[in-house]
């Protein structure tokens, strides 16, 4: 069992980075950037959302949390874009840091309600985990759907 982050005692530095992130960062897409549809990488002046999350990943392991607990996740939100957050995990539960809000919350009420999966840092090379299983949404934002065979299919 791995350590998990005390939120008690690091929620003013969570609160201060992704704050300061969100603040900072102008969101531009990577297209308006780089001409290219997808481009990660540490910004420290313009990104789209996944870029916001390596900033503040960065910004956090450079203030000296463990890299193990920061996790990037992504998934889809209500409008149906792709987005990304930074979850942490900690002594209470995946905390979320994203760029649409300043306030950091639980995993399951961001706003991502359509959720990919995390990037586990415990594998090497660094593998996709899913965070829920296949098609099942976050409860509280949408209902309970299980996608079936049929409808992976169909797409």
């Amino acid at each position: 069992m791995h350590q998990l982050l005390n939120l008690t005692m690091h929620i003013a530095l969570l609160d201060e980075v992704n704050r300061e992130i969100n603040r900072s960062v102008l969101f531009l897409t990577d297209l308006q950037q780089y001409d290219r549809k997808e481009f990660w990488t540490t910004t420290s002046t313009a990104g789209d959302c996944e870029d916001f999350v390596l900033a503040k990943r960065a910004r956090l392991m450079d203030a000296g949390l463990p890299w193990q607990l920061l996790l990037p996740a992504t998934g889809k939100i209500a409008n149906g874009e792709g987005h990304a957050v930074l979850l942490i995990d900690t002594t209470f539960g995946l905390q979320a840091l994203d760029n649409l809000t300043n306030e950091i919350l639980p995993w399951n009420r961001c706003s991502i309600i359509d959720w990919y999966g995390y990037a586990d840092p415990s594998s090497e090379p660094m593998l996709w985990r899913q965070l829920l299983p296949y098609g099942m949404r976050v409860p509280h934002r949408k209902p309970l759907r299980i996608k079936t065979g049929e409808d992976t299919q169909a797409s």
